[in-house]
């Protein structure tokens, strides 16, 4: 999902390999991501903290 920004993180590249493990073990799409769902709430968190930490040194700076 390119317009969410490229943030990687250990969670997210987590969920990311879950869902390219089932997907080449011949799941189907939507099965694939469902499988991987148990990931995803770690992934979302990981993604939001890393988001914010961004969003603060930009208002931060701004700030100084």
């Amino acid at each position: 999902m390119p317009y969410l920004g490229d943030v990687r993180t250990p969670s997210c590249a987590r969920h990311d390999a879950l869902v390219d493990r089932y997907l080449a073990s011949g799941s189907s799409t939507i099965m694939a991501h469902l499988r991987a769902a148990p990931a995803l709430p770690a992934a979302v968190g990981s993604y939001v903290g890393a988001r914010a930490g961004q969003l603060a040194d930009q208002v931060g700076r701004y700030l100084k």
